[in-house]
């Protein structure tokens, strides 16, 4: 299939590109077929590492709960009857197959190194621990969120351009102002 592109920025308004694009069908005879396209999915990044106080075990064990990010979100949780049900240390704890005084120390080392973030939330009068994996080891969506960005921002700063993180303050303030 044919199309033509045309590529505008956002930030500009100027053209950055026109040229026609061919976009091959779910099966290819040279390329083969897009597999699970429409699945969610969790990106891992080669070049990033994870910091050095962990474990090759500790490893297994964040790669098993990256599996279990909902959606774009990053936030650990599961679909259930009640809809989406954010992950407490309890579904991690079993997730991982662990005790509760070895859960919460995996998940107080992973808070403290910055790879997970918990965030307290208010619904429907009910207090709601929920759990984000930190999107520059684990990443669910394409585009990174300004929540997902603040619960990360001091190790998202070190890598991303200048630019980005003063769109992203200035989203901040906006959305401070607003309230």
């Amino acid at each position: 299939m044919y199309h033509k592109q045309t590529i505008v920025s956002n930030d500009y308004g100027e053209m950055i590109s026109n040229k026609s694009v061919t976009y091959k069908g779910r099966f290819d005879v040279e390329s083969g077929y897009l597999f699970w396209a429409q699945r969610n999915f969790v990106k891992s990044f080669p070049d990033v590492d994870l910091p050095a106080e962990i474990s090759d075990d500790e490893r297994g064990k964040l790669d098993k709960l990256s599996h279990k990010v909902f959606e774009s979100t990053n936030m650990l949780a599961y679909r259930g009857h009640d809809g989406i049900t954010p992950f407490g240390l309890k579904d991690i704890g079993e997730t991982l197959k662990l005790g509760e005084r070895q859960t919460r120390r995996f998940v107080d080392k992973m808070l403290q190194l910055g790879i997970m973030a918990r965030v307290f939330v208010d619904c429907k009068g009910k207090r709601i621990m929920q759990f984000y994996l930190n999107p520059m080891y684990y990443f669910s969506s394409t585009r990174l969120s300004l929540n997902l960005y603040l619960l990360f921002q001091d190790q998202l700063n070190e890598v991303l351009p200048r630019y980005v993180i003063a769109n992203f303050k200035t989203m901040k303030q906006q959305k401070e102002f607003q309230r």
